[in-house]
């Protein structure tokens, strides 16, 4: 492992370790200098992060979508992943049904953390089918002893 020296794009000065075979250093340091510096380039990420969350912030309200719950950053992230799942999803009836009863920011942010958002999909039509069974299983639990209290008048 080797320092070397340079200038990063953006004109900061840096030091970056460069390892491996001597005939590959040049070229990698070569590549690490024409881009930004760590800090630049974290910058202008936080940036598109902000621009991109504002556009999907008047978006949703355009789509009419219903407003998110939580902290600020919260909402802010999650109208971003709401948005990509609508636009990846738009004619499916159960992500439609999602998007208009799903109004905690957490909720979306879980999203994110899946591998594929056709897993999530899948995962929450499981679990929508599992409540409307247990609902429909309480009811007729429940049923008799209406239809007795009722008997009982």
């Amino acid at each position: 492992m080797a320092k070397y020296e340079g200038t990063y794009a953006c004109g900061h000065d840096g030091v970056v370790n460069v390892i491996g075979k001597m005939r590959d250093r040049q070229r990698k340091i070569d590549y690490t200098f024409s881009h930004l510096c760590p800090q630049c380039a974290k910058k202008e990420r936080e940036q598109q992060i902000v621009e991109e969350n504002k556009n999907s912030e008047v978006l949703s309200k355009e789509y009419g979508f219903p407003e998110l719950t939580g902290s600020e950053k919260q909402v802010a992230w999650a109208n971003t992943i709401r948005l990509d799942f609508y636009n990846e999803f738009e004619n499916n009836r159960t992500a439609q049904e999602m998007i208009e009863n799903e109004t905690v920011a957490s909720f979306w942010l879980d999203l994110d953390r899946f591998n594929s958002k056709r897993e999530f999909l899948t995962k929450y039509e499981r679990t929508k089918k599992k409540r409307n069974a247990e609902k429909e299983l309480l009811i007729l639990m429940l049923l008799p002893q209406k239809i007795c209290s009722i008997k009982a008048l």
